[in-house]
């Protein structure tokens, strides 16, 4: 407890190691030491509480939930170790999954998709670890590591596309941002410093939120949105109405592009008014001058209710799953030339 009046000033992850990486070089080195111990001392003792732990159960001294909740807590620990570990090495990988556009069936597009390729596990899905680095602040550096990669493997895409299926717009790329990365982004700074580092249209590039972020601070996100607009970049609204109910002021925001949820897109096979409420979504998203993609597209019975009904673009495993960069350069390389052919054999109509 403070004896008096205390002011708690938070230090996250990115800003340390901003602090760190420009000290003094013997400072810098005696930091890295003390701190490459403290991680080892309490991997060493996070080991033998499990050991103790162990023991104590099944000399049934200790309350099970309390336990339970112990246990969590030690696992939340070492994930956030892991992962500040998965960050100095050079762990994470990007996969990559079309957006297709609609009528034409051509790419359009891709989501850069964060994975874990962890040295005991394997790849490890963001599902399992992204609440721990958003609690611990160590997504804002690998968010930022995400945005990157997708600008720099951009023009990779970008020649394969050109090379085989020459007159298409420019391919676009989707990144998901975290509510914590957009305070961030909003600085600019770093934002800038990726686009200009890898010559990326900014227009090229669309960052992707939740709903989260639209109602828990809405007039904050306003006001970073603006400045993140303002470089350029496209902003799209991922998974829209699986959160809080935004569509009272979804107009607020300034959005370029609505992605409707997997949920309401299975549902046009299996609920009476599946196919009506995903007409409304798009309606919705038409009024505020949006574009709208249908994810988790799976199959062609979903496929052939919904591409009647004004949506731009589609994803999933139906077009493709999200792959490694070298396998979706295959891949890619292989659709253009069929669409290709496929677009020189039709008819000429007049």
């Amino acid at each position: 407890m403070a004896l008096e009046d205390t002011v708690v000033i938070p230090i996250d992850a990115e800003t340390f190691q901003e602090k760190l990486g420009s000290s003094d070089p013997m400072a810098y080195m005696f930091l890295r030491v003390i701190a490459g111990r403290y991680r080892w001392a309490l991997r060493r003792a996070l080991d033998n509480q499990n050991i103790n732990s162990s023991k104590t159960m099944m000399m049934g001294g200790m309350d099970t939930r309390y336990m339970r909740v112990r246990e969590s807590a030690i696992s939340r620990l070492r994930i956030e170790q892991d992962l500040q570990e998965a960050i100095e090495k050079d762990q994470f990988v990007v996969y990559y999954q079309p957006i297709v556009t609609m009528t034409t069936g051509v790419i359009a597009g891709f989501e850069a998709l964060l994975r874990w390729n962890h040295p005991e596990r394997g790849i490890i899905a963001p599902g399992e670890f992204v609440g721990v680095a958003e609690e611990s602040g160590l997504i804002i550096p690998i968010g930022s590591w995400v945005i990157e990669k997708a600008c720099e493997d951009l023009p990779r895409f970008q020649d394969v596309f050109n090379q085989n299926f020459l007159g298409q717009p420019e391919l676009f790329m989707s990144v998901n941002v975290s509510p914590k990365q957009i305070d961030k982004l909003s600085k600019l700074d770093r934002l800038k410093a990726i686009l200009d580092t890898h010559g990326t249209d900014p227009g090229n590039i669309k960052l992707e939120i939740t709903e989260d972020l639209l109602v828990t601070s809405p007039e904050l996100a306003v006001l970073a949105l603006d400045k993140i607009k303002a470089t350029g970049v496209e902003l799209a609204l991922d998974d829209f109405g699986t959160g809080y109910s935004s569509m009272s002021y979804l107009h607020r925001f300034p959005l370029d592009v609505l992605k409707i949820d997997r949920t309401f897109i299975n549902a046009v096979n299996s609920e009476e008014k599946g196919l009506e409420i995903v007409q409304g979504i798009i309606g919705l998203a038409r009024a505020l001058r949006m574009q709208v993609v249908a994810e988790g597209v799976e199959d062609l019975e979903t496929l052939n209710k919904i591409r009647h009904l004004d949506c731009d673009y589609l994803q999933g495993f139906f077009a493709s799953k999200p792959w490694p960069l070298e396998a979706m350069l295959a891949s890619l390389a292989r659709h253009c030339r069929s669409r290709a052919k496929a677009l020189a054999e039709q008819p000429m109509v007049g």
